[in-house]
């Protein structure tokens, strides 16, 4: 039983996953050109599929003629590939980033999005899981930069655990001018 916990406890803490630094986009011979666009749809409500107004729906569009993978949102992978920056009209930013979380249950997983093909992305903002620094004023219009950001954690470099080519590395993309209710 004691050894049934401490190996839990292990685990969790080597599960904590970490948030990649973000860097500015490079057109390095190690990183390929940014496969995607990127665009903010509007929330829509048809009365069947109602998405709630505090959610951020992205148009990710793969503009290459390869298959592209984007990780799932609900691994490590996925949680920490988007941020966002807001800047007001003073000039005033705000960093929108997810909170640090443990994970139980942890693998890469990917969408497949095949070429010239678009996918819908939901971002659950009000799930508690998102971070503003600092608290950004609500019922003002801020200029919004999404962050998309893909590393693959050690473990994997090494031993090459993913069968599937990603596109690894950081890419900007300005999202307009946003109010935030």
């Amino acid at each position: 039983m004691r050894k049934a916990a401490l190996l839990l406890l292990l685990a969790a803490l080597c599960a904590c996953g970490s948030r990649p630094e973000k860097q500015s986009s490079t057109s390095s011979k190690d990183v390929p050109e940014y496969p995607f666009t990127i665009r903010l749809l509007p929330v829509l409500h048809d009365g069947e599929n109602e998405i709630e107004e505090s959610n951020v729906v992205l148009l990710i569009t793969n503009a290459s003629n390869q298959v592209q993978r984007i990780y799932r949102g609900w691994c490590s992978w996925g949680w920490w590939q988007f941020s966002f920056t807001a800047v007001d009209q003073q000039g005033n930013k705000y960093e929108i980033t997810r909170r640090p979380q443990i994970w139980f249950a942890n693998f890469p997983d990917v969408d497949v999005i095949n070429p010239h093909e678009p996918m819908a992305y939901v971002l659950r903002m009000n799930d508690g899981s998102w971070e503003e620094v600092p608290q950004i004023p609500r019922q003002a219009m801020f200029k919004l930069t999404l962050h998309h950001i893909v590393d693959i954690v050690p473990p994997f470099k090494k031993r090459n655990m993913l069968r599937d080519p990603i596109w690894i590395g950081s890419h900007d993309t300005e999202l307009g001018t946003v109010l935030f209710p």
